[in-house]
């Protein structure tokens, strides 16, 4: 094609032999395409009509471009100098461009449409390229650009020589290759991850970003050269439900972000539904108009990345400062979004870096502030987990060494079961071996007493037999195991037949002279006095319980009183008798008292067996009676049994 350009505008970019990379967007001016020839539009340049900017608004006409280029090289008989003209505007529909040199000779260095089969020689790594633009010394000529947009209206254009144009390709494709293996790496791991430790909202972040990389891929065009490169017509449908399919995926995210521990909540359950609205879209593809398909999928975006902002305050307010890198995200997200949008809108640049290396470093830094975040929150959750089951460990192990304790003391108490049992069986044994003796004793020392002259002696005697009889015969009764029949006590008609108490009596004035005549002998012996208080009451107690508590009282008095006395008596109030051993001896301190109490325990000096006070104790409280101690180091000790009064001496 010939054309003549005769006239040139003053103002042209210089080029010099060697340059690196210019750029060429700074230096072009603009005209709508309003239809006209490509003559018409050379003459518009020539004569002025194209001005330094263009309508970068959504939906805006195509548009041309022109810089006029000149070599400004000395013209020392060298061959031309080459440069490529690289394009690097994503998503674009056509560019076509074209080279006027002065003479009027028109060479059409590319022609791109989104409808043409992949090229490679069009493409130097993502971007696309020109053929060689030769320029010998001190020649000019100008440069043409038709640019049909897509969503994004950037003009991004620069001339390379070959050298700087295979050096920046290569660097292109090293830092592609490591960013796809990195991100990659990333999501199988992550991916991986988040099966084993079975955290659904991890895994669908990880299918959310592995969709997000493949429309990374998109822009830069390896799905259309790798994969469908006979199928221009695929692509814009691809990008389109990509698009829709990552706000789908956002609304998934956002709903089960609100899924309570307890099950779906109302606003789970509307975002979960909004998922379907994307898909509408993707339905909506082959027949919508461009323009409100692309409104309409703005607009979930917004909506989409709302809600996860949303989503994660509620998680952060749920459970604390270590979700608060989550709602970071999901802010960032959405501004950047809404910035974007803006931009795709109304043609206002924003960003500092080009477009796709704008949106892969919000890839890289999103996915890695989320990633990272999820994971430590999924580690955080095993390790809340873990100590949640070490204390369950706890808790179960101290059961167990509870039980352990348990049936250790089920052991002690059957063995002290069987030791009692035994102990029972040796008193009934020893008790009923006695009584034979005993009545050949009594028999033999009644034949001695009829020969004495003492008054009393045989008396004295007959009760002290009687006494230890009457122990005799009260062991083998305590001892003797009873009939069921009888323990149960009850009739064929199946009620119990409770047994009434026979209450019976006992009259001071014997016991307390039995006590005088067996203890009266021992006292004189060593010196002291005992002293007995005549009493004519009578109370309602059992006369052995009565003897078996005072005598060992009075024993104990005058075993442990080396001087003075020992004074057994009585006391009454209006409903009671206090009977009373008071001594002189050495007296107890109040841990004595509460070790002495207990069986089997004595002092030091003590001979016998360190039973007294514990058959006392036992004998008085088994029989409902109230047995007390006073006592004081040095000055002697007192005990008070209370006892019922008779009920004749009651009303007396």
């Amino acid at each position: 094609m010939i054309m003549s350009i005769s006239a040139v505008p003053a103002a042209a970019l210089e080029l010099t032999a060697g340059q690196s990379r210019i750029d060429v967007e700074s230096a072009l001016s603009f005209t709508p395409d309003d239809g006209r020839a490509f003559g018409d539009v050379v003459e518009a340049f020539r004569t002025g009509s194209f001005d330094g900017d263009y309508d970068r608004s959504f939906n805006a006409a195509p548009i041309w471009a022109a810089v006029r280029l000149h070599n400004i090289s000395a013209d020392d008989g060298r061959p031309p100098d080459i440069w490529v003209l690289t394009l690097s505007t994503p998503l674009v529909v056509g560019i076509d461009v074209y080279l006027v040199r002065a003479n009027g000779v028109t060479e059409n260095l590319l022609a791109h449409s989104f409808k043409t089969e992949f090229v490679a020689a069009n493409y130097e790594v993502s971007a696309l390229r020109t053929g060689d633009i030769s320029l010998a010394p001190s020649e000019s000529a100008t440069l043409f650009i038709h640019y049909t947009f897509g969503p994004v209206r950037t003009v991004s254009v620069d001339l390379e020589t070959l050298p700087d144009l295979k050096a920046g390709g290569l660097l292109d494709a090293i830092s592609n290759t490591a960013f796809y293996a990195f991100s990659l790496a990333c999501l199988v791991f992550f991916f991986g991850f988040h099966v084993a430790m079975r955290n659904l909202v991890g895994v669908i972040y990880a299918v959310v970003f592995a969709v997000l990389l493949f429309f990374v891929a998109y822009l830069d065009g390896l799905p259309f050269r790798f994969l469908y490169p006979k199928n221009p017509d695929w692509d814009p449908f691809i990008g389109n439900s990509l698009l829709f399919l990552i706000t789908s995926l956002g609304f998934l995210v956002a709903s089960r972000s609100l899924t309570a521990p307890e099950g779906e909540t109302r606003g789970s359950r509307i975002i979960a539904l909004m998922a379907l609205l994307p898909l509408l879209g993707i339905l909506a593809l082959t027949s919508a108009p461009p323009v409100l398909l692309a409104l309409y999928c703005y607009g979930l975006l917004i909506i989409m990345f709302a809600a996860n902002l949303y989503a994660t305050t509620v998680w952060r307010r749920q459970e604390g400062n270590v979700h608060l890198a989550a709602v970071f995200v999901a802010a960032l997200c959405l501004l950047g979004v809404a910035v974007i949008i803006y931009q795709l809108l109304t043609g206002n640049e924003f960003a500092p870096l080009p477009f796709t290396r704008a949106v892969k470093f919000v890839y890289v830094t999103a996915g890695a502030i989320t990633l990272t975040a999820l994971t430590i929150h999924v580690v955080n959750l095993r390790r809340q987990h873990a100590r949640a089951l070490h204390g369950e460990l706890e808790a179960l192990g101290k059961e167990a060494r509870a039980a352990h304790e348990l049936l250790e003391a089920e052991r002690n108490y059957t063995r002290a079961r069987d030791l009692a049992s035994l102990r029972q069986t040796q008193l009934a044994t020893a008790s009923h071996d006695l009584r034979q003796p005993l009545a050949s004793l009594r028999m033999s020392v009644d034949a001695l007493a009829e020969g004495t002259e003492e008054t009393g002696v045989k008396e004295r005697l007959a009760d002290a037999f009687n006494y230890i009889e009457a122990l005799s015969t009260n062991y083998l009764d305590e001892t003797r195991p009873g009939d069921p029949s009888e323990e149960n006590n009850v009739e064929p008609d199946g009620h119990s037949d409770p047994e009434v108490p026979i209450e019976e009596t006992s009259a001071l004035e014997m016991i307390f002279d039995t006590v005088r005549q067996m203890f009266a002998q021992e006292a004189i012996s060593k010196g002291i006095e005992l002293r007995v208080v005549h009493s004519s009451l009578e109370v309602r107690s059992p006369p052995l319980i009565l003897m078996r508590i005072l005598s060992n009282l009075v024993s104990n008095a005058v075993k442990y009183t080396e001087t003075g006395s020992v004074l057994l008596g009585a006391r009454r109030t209006q409903h009671h008798v206090h009977l009373q051993v008071h001594d002189t001896g050495i007296g107890l301190s109040a841990t004595q008292i509460d070790e002495f109490m207990q069986p089997y325990k004595k002092g030091e000096q003590s001979q016998g067996e360190g039973l007294g006070l514990a058959i006392c104790f036992d004998v008085a409280k088994k029989n409902g009676l109230e047995l007390s101690i006073a006592s004081e180091q040095g000055c002697g000790t007192r005990f008070d049994l209370k006892v019922p009064l008779s009920r004749q001496h009651e009303h007396a």
